[in-house]
């Protein structure tokens, strides 16, 4: 429940936060984050090691750096969405397209929820998994491991990577 800035820096440890408005960041060596029903300017996550789950979170940014753990993300709304995870998927459901998202993680599946009727252009890669899409995509360029191209009639950019596992992008 506070409202303003937040920092939590743990060495080792659990973090949860709920209900809270206004700049979040997180800092931890190990140990998972929790968060749900946050409205938010910015949150920013750094992670050694622990998985991040989120649920109702309302931001302008969202940037998470999880050296290993997964991440997983319902109804999230946000302008501007960055991953980066070394290890460990990522499943994130979206209310809305974000104006800029860049998604990159070295080992584990990428899975996002668009709702129905969305419009972006894609550009994704993997070095080892599939590639799979739920909307109807017009191709740009398509090549055995990465699809670029657009949904509905085309938009902001959604950039995927996964050094090893598939990319998904699912309708809701």
């Amino acid at each position: 429940g506070t409202k303003g800035r937040l920092v939590v820096d743990a060495g080792s440890g659990s973090v949860r936060v709920e209900g809270a408005e206004g700049e979040l960041e997180i800092d931890t060596g190990s140990g998972s984050t929790n968060l749900s029903d946050l409205k938010m300017t910015r949150i920013v996550i750094d992670a050694g090691s622990g998985g991040l789950t989120a649920r109702g979170v309302t931001t302008e940014r969202l940037s998470a750096d999880i050296g290993s753990g997964s991440i997983s993300i319902e109804g999230l709304s946000t302008d501007e969405l960055l991953m980066d995870t070394g290890s460990g998927s990522v499943r994130v459901e979206l209310t809305k397209v974000p104006r800029r998202t860049n998604i990159d993680t070295g080992s584990g599946s990428v899975t996002i929820t668009l709702p129905a009727g969305s419009n972006a252009e894609l550009d994704l890669d993997t070095s080892s998994g599939g590639i799979s899409s739920d909307f109807p995509v017009t191709m740009n360029d398509v090549r055995r491991r990465s699809m670029r191209g657009k949904i509905g009639d085309g938009g902001p950019m959604i950039r995927v990577s996964s050094g090893s596992g598939g990319v998904r992008i699912l309708r809701r």
